[in-house]
């Protein structure tokens, strides 16, 4: 979807009762004194993480500063494209918000809220992301180097903290933008001790977008399907302390919904005349058919999750969760065929077909994890818990088809004669076919992990991980250690070495490049193993004057049990058993990734770079793609460039301007295209043959079969040499779309009023 030049611009206006300069001002001091106290195990956003020292690595914390400082298209602030800005990180497609990390696949991406799992993290086909900013404390973004607490993915940990509301008072946000409007409260129900937040947003595409983006694109007509979309999400926190602050339990719901249909123009043609007009009546035969078709999809998610905190003394803390997480996919696809044939003064044939086909992919996630943290001293800390999860899966096809319909039945006169009270062969077909089964998946978890730092320049993270999932009445069984070191040469520049294994028992099916709602998600088998991945890491990390910080990465990393369709074949193609259609592979994937960090009062910045390749490898005995050889994934891109700079312009103590720059170049992703073309045969259309043959042939007309032959063939040309294409595929994504870069820039007014803190802003995209 590119446009010509300028490609869009947008505008939006914020509304805000007072205290709402935290929104859009963000104290990273003041966010870590409050996260002290809040939470001892996890701390989101920019910390002052000695990255030199720490021996944790492959790990960003995104901070909501630079969630909404980020240009993105449509000028909707976005959780998941901020992460795109980032090394090891590549999209799906241009303008998206799915994310594959270091060569993984979207579905090997943990995402969680405060702790709960989220399966489909995108509105509006994924150029949104479902995840409201206004909601969010901050990100950690694990690429590798898994603590031991994190499981049941393979390439990343997204961990997204959700914001408590304010203890003391009142404040919101109204904003009004080119996709959506969006409004958030907090404030106390029990001053000092319990809060709430809540914030909502509801899409209004085809009221301002649309009508402004039907005048940049150079085709229109593309964006002419996302008119019909629709999505709302609400996203709610209640947090209560105690006297004591010692102890914290926090309540957590989200619901996201999206809605898509497509309905096509009816198509209809009408044919008069039938055979050779000089011969025949020109009326003879009249042909009208008409189709219809609509498509229909949505989709939501449903999170909601209880966690109690405590701290019981300077050495021990607890955190424990259940949480709930759904999600619903539904796709439906309708075709209506009505043909009448008349013939004279009769209705020679009249049928009805309506035929339809139900995708849905299903799946209720139950669980509960329990974490212990013990620090004997300052320099050593143990962490130890428990997990444990159901997952059902459903993912089904029903197909629907009803016949209706009726065939005259009796001589053909052509003296036009009328034929009183015609019989007719009354035709009715309803069959209805259901495809799938419905699966759980159980998993069991014990984790340990021991963060030491032995001397002044060793610093030492282990940690062990035994999974345990039951399916069909067999049991998987996955042990996996974690390992990370930091060798610290000064208090300026450290190297570290990290591995991890991870593992993962339910998968997503993928039709396109793109992350679709559509797509489906499968579990683990009898006969489909977990999928495993060994993820290795070295780099060096300096610490350089003026407050700069450089990190260089390189990883390579090994997965087994990958799945992927066979060649041809898609869930949404028809009624096969999704069983009957995957292959079993494995993939590999390694590169190099660059951070250059700088933040002030005033600045930010950063560049990332990534060097990266994506392969995978399906040669089992029968279950080959590229004839087992090895090819490169969808989501393998050779270079990955992001240059980021925010800055504050500072008016008056009550107003500012912020400039925000970003541009991106990205080498273009994969795809295949047919290697030869060539023009093959159809074979004969038995119907057309048969309704000729009955009104010239059986109704013994005075030409006889020999001239009703000979004019089948002559004015028809016959129906059994019609040439149709045919291509053939020397080599899976055998094509590499053409490299793409662009420059886009946020600028945002605010200033202080008598309502709080009100902020205009322009978003260009693609200068």
């Amino acid at each position: 979807m590119r446009t010509k030049a300028l490609s869009f611009f947008f505008a939006f206006f914020i509304v805000a009762l007072p205290a709402l300069a935290t929104v859009t001002k963000i104290d990273n001091d003041t966010l870590i004194k409050k996260q002290v106290h809040l939470d001892k195990i996890t701390v989101y956003g920019k910390t002052k993480r000695d990255l030199v020292k720490d021996a944790q690595m492959s790990i960003v914390s995104v901070s909501p500063q630079q969630i909404y400082s980020t240009p993105v298209f449509m000028g909707e602030p976005d959780v998941m494209k901020a992460l795109e800005k980032f090394p090891g990180v590549q999209s799906s497609n241009e303008g998206t918000a799915g994310v594959f990390v270091r060569g993984g696949d979207y579905d090997q991406n943990c995402i969680t809220l405060d702790g709960t799992l989220i399966y489909h993290a995108e509105h509006l086909r994924g150029f949104v992301g479902a995840i409201n900013p206004d909601m969010v404390k901050g990100i950690n973004f694990y690429r590798g180097a898994f603590p031991a607490q994190y499981g049941s993915r393979l390439s990343s940990i997204i961990d997204i903290g959700l914001k408590e509301g304010d203890m003391k008072q009142f404040h919101g946000l109204i904003s009004l933008g080119m996709l959506s409007g969006r409004l958030q409260a907090e404030g106390p129900l029990w001053k000092d001790h319990t809060s709430f937040n809540i914030a909502s947003r509801m899409s209004y595409f085809d009221l301002m977008a649309y009508p402004i983006l039907k005048k940049v694109y150079t085709h229109p007509t593309t964006i002419e399907t996302y008119n019909n979309m629709k999505y709302m999400d609400v996203t709610a926190k209640i947090a209560h302390r105690w006297n004591n602050d010692s102890q914290k339990l926090e309540a957590v719901f989200y619901y996201g919904k999206d809605q898509d249909k497509e309905t096509p123009e009816a198509n209809s043609s009408v044919n008069n005349g039938f055979g050779n007009p000089s011969i025949f009546h020109n009326e003879q035969c009249k042909i009208t058919e008409v189709q219809e078709s609509d498509m229909a999809n949505q989709w939501h998610n449903l999170l909601g999750s209880l966690t109690w905190k405590a701290k019981w003394n300077n050495q021990w803390t607890s955190h424990s969760q259940i949480s709930f997480s759904q999600y619903d996919s539904k796709l439906s696809y309708n075709v209506m065929k009505e043909r009448q044939i008349v013939d004279y003064f009769r209705e020679w044939e009249y049928s009805h077909n309506q035929e339809s086909q139900r995708f849905r992919s299903f799946i209720n996630n139950l669980s509960w994890n329990a974490l212990v943290q013990y620090r004997p001293s300052s320099q050593h800390t143990i962490t130890s818990g428990l997990h444990w999860s159901t997952e059902q899966l459903d993912p089904n096809i029903t197909s629907t088809n009803k016949k209706d319909g009726h065939t005259f039945n009796g001589p053909l006169n052509y003296d036009k004669d009328s034929i009183p009270d015609p019989e007719y062969i009354i035709h009715h077909t309803d069959t209805t076919l259901v495809t799938g089964k419905r699966s759980y998946v159980h998993t069991g978890a014990i984790h340990a992990a021991d963060e030491w730092k032995i001397s002044d320049i060793l610093h030492l993270n282990t940690g062990i991980r035994m999974n345990v999932y039951h399916v069909q009445k067999k049991n998987y069984y996955s042990l996996e250690p974690r390992a990370s070191l930091s060798i610290i040469f000064s208090n300026a520049i450290s190297a570290k070495l990290s591995y991890a294994r991870m593992s993962q028992a339910v998968r997503r099916l993928v039709s396109s490049n793109l992350v679709m709602a559509s797509d489906i998600w499968i579990p683990i088998t009898r006969d489909i193993p977990i999928m495993k991945s060994d993820n290795f890491a070295a780099g060096i990390f300096w610490k350089l004057p003026c407050n700069i910080h450089l990190s260089l990465e390189g990883y390579y990393k090994t997965m087994n049990h990958t799945v992927d369709y066979m060649d041809g074949a898609s869930f949404l193609a028809g009624t096969r058993k999704w069983q009957d259609m995957v292959v079993i592979g494995k993939g590999r994937s390694y590169g190099i990734e660059l951070l250059l960090e700088k933040s002030t009062d005033n600045n930010t910045g950063w560049l990332s770079y990534t060097w990266s390749k994506a392969l995978r490898t399906y040669d089992r005995p029968g279950q080959t793609i590229n004839g087992g050889n090895e090819f490169y994934a969808n989501n393998d891109r050779r270079h990955n460039l992001s240059a980021n700079f925010s800055h504050r312009f500072r008016l008056t103590p009550f107003a500012h301007i912020d400039l925000a720059l970003s541009w991106s170049y990205l080498s273009g992703r994969k795809g295949t295209i047919p290697t030869t073309f060539l023009m093959g045969y159809k074979t004969t259309d038995y119907d057309m043959k048969q309704y000729w043959d009955g009104v010239f042939v059986e109704g013994n007309h005075q030409f006889g079969k020999f001239h009703a032959d000979n004019l089948y063939h002559t004015y028809w040309g016959g129906f059994d040499n019609l040439p149709l294409p045919v291509t053939t595929y020397k080599n899976r994504n055998n094509y590499q779309m053409p490299d793409i870069h662009h420059l886009d820039m946020n600028v945002t007014f605010s200033f202080s009023n008598a309502l709080g803190l009100s902020s205009i802003g322009i978003s260009l995209y693609n200068i």
